[in-house]
């Protein structure tokens, strides 16, 4: 169960969420709530599906930018400058959450 001050900041300091919650359709919270129970990792996996459906007009740069940042980290780790942890060990932590 959810604290009351959580419920006060949701619904009471914006009142704009609470506008949207009352407005959604039923599919879109029904979605919503579907959505909210799945694990971390899923969840993360839906907002980037979702938000790839999107056209942006730098997604292009966004992903470059991505890639660079990829290409540093293996280049850091390379030369020592950064620990590596295993998949499964960051999954487990994100699952936790």
């Amino acid at each position: 169960m959810r604290c009351l001050a959580d419920l006060i900041e949701k619904y009471v300091c914006n009142p704009y969420h609470f506008l949207y919650v009352i407005f959604m359709s039923e599919s879109m919270k029904s979605l919503l709530s579907e959505a909210s129970k799945l694990p971390p990792v899923d969840r993360v996996q839906l907002i980037e599906e979702l938000l790839s459906s999107f056209e942006f007009s730098n997604r292009n740069q966004i992903d470059e930018l991505w890639a660079k940042e990829a290409e540093n980290r293996i280049e850091a780790y390379k030369k020592g400058k950064l620990t590596a942890r295993s998949y499964q060990e960051v999954f487990n932590e994100i699952n936790k959450m």
